[in-house]
């Protein structure tokens, strides 16, 4: 399939330059980008090869009304400049073109932002989008431990950072009634059921959504978790397979991190599916009889390959940042993540 075509226009040939540049190395959706300066010569390789999105300067913009041309585009991002309302009146575009308008002088990350949110809004002319990837497979990570309150969850988002240093990763958490939004900034987000939902029913549009949804820090994309336990229990073995195949050879992710500390209905099946199982003991006599216990279920239910993919680890104090960091590195290094 072709890559979809970006055409980028601003007379300030070291601005555009600049943003070309950024947008290559930044906008993770894979366009065919081609920049101009000039609008006579944007005009004349567009009636040749045309363009699915134009991303053009405010005042390019007017010169394109004026000289009668705008009818070659559809799709038309303009990077607001603060012209006065009257050096910007101009003819009504043609119809059925879409204009979305952002800031040109802002950080040029929010200008993609506004690529991915026009994509999102019209999401039939951009479905041919695709993610950026390298052609690997996942490794898949997860942390579970049958004790609770244990600094999971503080252990996996410190693994998902360091891994994040070595390719791209993606945060799943299972948890119901989580605090992961909160401590994101990102509360009302779409969550993990609205992505399964996008990868049943619009799938070719998923690497549309997916962008839009994640939730990326510290280098870590993270999709919100589910709510309710009850929504929990809905995601299955196979729907957990095909998000997984998703997120690796739709959108590149080279590890993907599960924080299970919840129950999905298929578990122990999606445990079996990571390359390495992180558990947490602690040195007290409940604690230990809880994870004999949860061994002895496994070896009961003859699930007795997650025993051998689990690794356990004695938990430092939290508040220590010295000592988790450590623990965190000798994790990543002795698993060879």
């Amino acid at each position: 399939m072709n890559k979809l075509k970006l055409a980028l226009c601003d007379e300030d040939e070291i601005y555009c330059h600049r943003l070309d540049e950024f947008f290559h190395k930044n906008l993770t959706l894979t366009f065919d980008i081609s920049s101009f300066t000039d609008v006579a010569i944007l005009c004349d390789a567009v009636k040749e090869n045309p363009v699915s999105l134009l991303i053009i300067s405010e005042n390019l913009f007017h010169k394109l009304q004026i000289s009668a041309q705008a009818e070659l585009f559809t799709n038309v991002l303009v990077l607001d400049e603060g012209m006065e309302a009257e050096e910007a009146s101009c003819a009504e575009p043609p119809d059925g073109m879409r204009i979305k308008h952002v800031m040109k002088y802002q950080a040029a990350s929010k200008i993609v932002d506004g690529i991915i949110d026009f994509c999102v809004e019209h999401p039939d002319e951009f479905g041919g989008a695709r993610l950026r990837t390298n052609g690997l497979s996942s490794s898949i990570y997860g942390f579970f431990a049958p004790i609770k309150r244990c600094g999971q969850t503080s252990l996996a988002r410190g693994v998902a950072q360091k891994l994040a240093e070595k390719g791209k990763t993606v945060y799943l958490s299972f948890e119901s009634f989580s605090s992961l939004p909160y401590l994101l900034g990102a509360l009302g987000g779409e969550d993990i059921t609205d992505l399964f939902y996008f990868a049943e029913c619009e799938r070719a549009k998923i690497s549309l959504f997916l962008e839009k949804m994640k939730v990326s820090r510290d280098g870590v994309d993270y999709i919100l978790p589910a709510r309710t336990s009850m929504q929990l229990r809905e995601i299955s073995l196979e729907k957990m397979k095909d998000l997984l195949e998703i997120l690796s050879s739709d959108a590149g992710y080279e590890y993907v991190v599960l924080d299970m500390t919840d129950y999905p209905e298929d578990f122990l099946d999606i445990l079996l599916l990571c390359k390495k199982i992180i558990t947490i003991t602690r040195a007290n006599p409940v604690d230990d009889f809880k994870q004999k216990q949860f061994e002895a279920v496994l070896r009961d239910s003859g699930y007795e390959e997650i025993c051998s993919k689990t690794t356990k680890l004695m938990m430092p104090d939290l508040r220590d940042k010295r000592s988790l960091d450590a623990c965190i590195k000798e994790i990543v290094k002795g698993e060879e993540l």
